[in-house]
């Protein structure tokens, strides 16, 4: 349990940071490493079929999960190391040096001269310093930040908890392969299909930005209206019905209404992603960023 702390805490940090980093670039790379993550879901469900399609031995799949795992964090870390010798990495991190250095001589100037205290200029420019960062970052970007927020909750109250216990409807139901009920029909029909809808609706976002930046608030109620999804899933062949009526009894249907939930959860998550840092002054944008991803 302490091993498993200590990875869970780690992995926020480098998370964090990382999303810090990616949000003081242009918002396409915003975009790209919120796909990646949406990625990296699709490669473990891949995985985890393959797994199951050539040995059903749990341990022979835990010590081939466990060295995927080394070699995508060996690989990660040696393609860090070129990124950050990359010159695009260089341009846009001296870039925010550049800017933070300016603003805090601006700051300390403006405290050592006791005129321009309450000079407006002085005023506006240095109130990046002046106010706690975090709460200035919170102001501008707080309906993106209860988007985000509301996107995560309305699919984690579903996914992965209650969609893995939905049942095969017809036609599964009537096919004679026990493997396919039994333990595929959950990777394939849930699992797969979200990531695969979570991946294409991040992709989505780089190209169909709608609503545009203008409008927050539209954002934020449309990722509110995923929680309508609730009640749909309702309707699906569950083991306990707890008074819903089964009126979905086509696998086919259920398959499409993952897809939809997954692409709007992926792309409510990145386009909220991508407008967040755009709201803010670009010393504000690795704040907004380590905001968004909390």
């Amino acid at each position: 349990m302490i091993l498993v702390g200590i990875q869970s805490i780690s992995s926020a940090v480098a998370l964090n940071c990382f999303v810090s980093l990616a949000s003081t670039l242009p918002s396409r790379y915003i975009q790209a490493f919120v796909s990646g993550q949406a990625l990296g879901g699709l490669f473990i469900i891949i995985s985890s079929i393959v797994s199951i399609l050539i040995s059903s031995n749990e341990s022979i799949s835990a010590t081939i999960y466990f060295i995927t795992a080394i070699l995508v964090i060996i690989s990660n870390i040696i393609i860090y190391y070129f990124l950050e010798k990359s010159h695009l990495f260089q341009i846009y991190s001296s870039s925010i040096r550049e800017i933070n250095n300016r603003y805090e001589a601006l700051f300390h100037e403006s405290l050592s001269t006791s005129s321009n205290h309450n000079d407006n200029q002085f005023s506006s420019l240095t109130s990046l310093e002046i106010r706690p960062r975090l709460l200035v970052a919170y102001k501008y970007t707080k309906w993106n930040f209860y988007g985000i927020f509301l996107t995560f909750v309305s699919t984690l109250s579903l996914f992965p908890a209650y969609l893995s216990k939905i049942q095969p409807s017809y036609p599964s139901m009537n096919y004679p392969n026990k493997l396919w009920n039994d333990r595929l029909y959950a990777q394939v029909m849930t699992f797969l299909l979200f990531y695969i809808g979570d991946t294409f609706g991040r992709v989505i976002s780089l190209k169909v930005r709608i609503p545009s930046l203008l409008y927050p608030r539209v954002l934020f109620f449309i990722c509110l209206s995923r929680f309508l999804f609730i009640i749909l899933f309702g309707f699906c062949h569950f083991p306990n019905r707890n008074g819903f009526p089964y009126l979905f009894q086509n696998d086919f249907i259920y398959a499409l209404l993952i897809l939809i939930f997954s692409l709007s959860h992926g792309y409510c998550n990145s386009i909220n992603m991508i407008y967040a840092p755009r709201r803010v002054h670009e010393q504000l944008s690795s704040t907004v960023g380590a905001l968004m991803i909390m």
